[in-house]
């Protein structure tokens, strides 16, 4: 964006999935994330910010 000079945020995110195609279509993933940027928050878009994460997703079909 012109507001950050036109820098380039960073948004990785990785994992692994576990599918079980007998017990109800059901997959699970677990998730590593890193973000390093202009804050993505609406009013703090000028602040940098730096974030890890660790998720778990399931998602039911």
């Amino acid at each position: 964006r012109q507001e950050s000079d036109w820098h380039t945020d960073i948004s990785i995110r990785t994992g692994i999935q576990f599918e079980n195609p007998d017990f109800l279509s059901r997959k699970m993933q677990i998730l590593l994330e890193y973000y390093n940027g202009k804050s993505p928050n609406g009013q703090f878009f000028e602040r940098n910010i730096v974030l890890y994460g660790v998720g778990i997703h399931f998602f039911f079909e």
